[in-house]
């Protein structure tokens, strides 16, 4: 079976320009170089599908990862504010409470007089 290093060695001289009989040639993995050439590019395939799963793998559990955090994070930030609010609207409700509990009643005189 072809490794990945010999797979990765196979496209950078393919990349070089070394033809298919020479690159066979030159790492000892053929005889007969078209049968035994398929045999190792459908080795290198399976090499490199095994490498894609596993990529696909590690990037889905990234992305999963990620989401939860991103849901934890929201709904942590959405508590704290809506808290942070309520607690804002009792001190304003507190402040008005205040203001009205310090005003002194107005007696029926002073009502007439504020009323022209």
């Amino acid at each position: 079976m072809l490794r990945l290093e010999d797979f990765m060695e196979i496209q950078q001289l393919h990349h070089e320009g070394w033809s298919v009989t020479e690159i066979a040639r030159h790492l000892s993995i053929v005889h007969k170089p078209l049968r035994e050439l398929t045999q190792a590019t459908d080795q290198a395939r399976h090499v490199m599908a095994e490498v894609g799963r596993e990529s696909r793998f590690q990037t889905w559990t990234w992305l999963g990862i990620l989401v939860l955090l991103g849901v934890f994070l929201g709904a942590f930030g959405c508590y704290y504010f809506v808290q942070s609010d309520i607690a804002q609207i009792n001190q304003r409700l507190d402040v008005i409470q205040q203001q009205i509990s310090a005003r002194p009643a107005i007696g029926k005189e002073e009502y007439r007089h504020h009323r022209r």
